[in-house]
């Protein structure tokens, strides 16, 4: 993870420096390697707290600029075909100070366009791009909405970030009412989907979606990935496993890609013991949560998967005194509101795992991509 800060008022009036910087260490956990601050003018101010992953290195700091000078970005994620997308660029591509992806990213745009260049992108991303040619900004998230990106509008002043908490405690939108819609939204369902923030004023970027705000402060939404439409399947079931199994094969072989240590979180079931298996090497690391509750513990299970696997395997159990820790520190940092009490032990297996890798593999979305949840059969 990194986080980012970012704000545009298009009257000349940014917030006080120092508030700045306060609502930027909120997402400093999120990116504890670096921090930097820039400055465009009267007008613009973006901010990064980095964790370095790929080119740990001063030349893959962020906010970064591209090697034209017409564009600034902020970007949080991966890229994981960048070095296809870098191979494919003029010769741009050769005389890049960084080898990450960031500096992919920011010459593909110079070179193709933002939309362009988005299309093209293979990856778990959310970005903001300052056009100082078109005077314009642009916020984009990744089609499946991994990363989060939260922003606040008012008509005269832009605020992003990667945590809500940045946009609800900003001076320009601190004051404003609870949208009573949204908060019966979040009631019912447990957390707040997008496009909508718990503020008035104050939304998330919709998976998919491009943001363009101009110079006037006018709104101009894009959508450059949807879900296809539905078609029959023609494929035995021989040929269909053959394909998943490519597909995890190569998705998890372009996850490994890193400049830092490299983990996986493993389970009792299917999922992430498919990707541990595919991820494992020598000295290879996983992680593991267990409970002091004979029905719901399934470390045994993780212990039998790391040993068949021969990783190095972590576990830490979780009992009614650290569960209360954790609930209290995962809903801190979670800048949000949110009902999934599935937090508190992902909480504790990513502290665990935060103590030995930078970046950890997990299964989660497989059961929503399968169907494998009894409520979808329902």
């Amino acid at each position: 993870m990194c986080g980012f800060l970012g704000e545009i008022n298009f009257n000349g009036n940014l917030s006080d420096s120092e508030s700045f910087k306060n609502l930027l260490k909120l997402s400093k956990p999120r990116g504890p390697d670096q921090t930097r601050i820039e400055v465009v003018g009267d007008r613009i101010r973006f901010a990064f707290n980095r964790l370095a992953i790929l080119d740990l290195s001063e030349n893959a700091t962020q906010p970064m600029w591209s090697p034209s000078g017409r564009y600034l970005i902020i970007f949080n994620g991966e890229i994981y075909n960048h070095t296809k997308l870098r191979n494919k660029l003029s010769n741009r591509g050769s005389d890049l100070k960084s080898h990450g992806d960031t500096a992919t990213l920011v010459a593909c745009i110079d070179e193709w366009g933002i939309y362009k260049t988005i299309e093209k992108l293979d990856g778990m991303f959310s970005i903001g791009i300052w056009d100082s040619v078109k005077n314009s900004l642009s916020l984009v998230r990744d089609f499946a909405g991994i990363k989060p990106l939260f922003y606040g509008f008012n008509g005269s002043s832009i605020v992003f970030a990667s945590q809500y908490n940045q946009i609800s405690r900003h001076p320009f939108f601190c004051n404003e009412p609870i949208n009573q819609e949204v908060l019966r939204l979040y009631i019912t369902q447990h957390f707040i989907p997008p496009p909508f923030g718990l503020l008035r004023n104050t939304y998330s970027v919709s998976p998919g979606q491009i943001l363009k705000f101009d110079k006037n402060g006018k709104k101009k939404s894009s959508i450059y990935w949807d879900f296809p439409d539905y078609a029959q399947a023609k494929m035995n079931d021989k040929d269909a496993l053959q394909i998943v199994k490519e597909e995890l094969i190569n998705s998890v072989k372009a996850e490994l890609i890193s400049d830092v240590p490299v983990g996986a979180f493993l389970s009792g079931g299917v999922d992430s013991p498919l990707i541990s298996s595919y991820a494992n090497s020598e000295n290879f690391k996983t992680f593991s949560i267990g409970s002091d509750s004979p029905i719901h513990d399934e470390s045994y299970l993780s212990k039998k998967y790391a040993d068949s696997l021969n990783t190095i395997h972590h576990s830490v159990e979780m009992n009614a005194v650290n569960s209360i820790e954790a609930l209290n520190k995962s809903i801190y940092s979670a800048g949000e509101p949110i009902g999934d009490f599935s937090i508190i032990p992902t909480w504790e297996v990513s502290r665990l795992a935060s103590e030995s890798v930078s970046v950890v593999l997990s299964g989660d979305g497989a059961d929503e991509l399968f169907f494998g949840y009894d409520r979808f059969r329902s």
